[in-house]
């Protein structure tokens, strides 16, 4: 018997699409670093992330909302750095 129906991968194995809620979003790296600082006056918050993101897709049963697939992708935006070394040329 075949049907037309997709089929996607999980834990319990392969279930129609249809079965599914679907839910993406993106998460921003994380904190490593928040100090307090003054500019012009006002206290902000200086933050410092490690450079990354990332892209989150979920899949969660309609009937029990178990969730049942979750992929991550990492997305890199720090670099290198290459800052000149401290010192005093000639």
């Amino acid at each position: 018997m075949t049907t037309d129906e997709p089929l996607i991968f999980t834990l319990n194995g392969n279930v129609p699409l249809s079965s599914l809620d679907y839910r993406h979003f993106w998460e921003d790296g994380l904190v490593l670093n928040a100090k307090p600082t003054l500019d012009g006056g006002q206290m902000t918050l200086a933050i410092e992330k490690d450079g990354q993101m990332a892209f989150v897709e979920e899949y969660t049963d309609k009937q029990t909302g178990e969730l049942v697939k979750r992929s991550v992708a990492i997305y890199r935006f720090k670099g290198l750095s290459l800052g000149a070394d401290a010192g005093q040329l000639s």
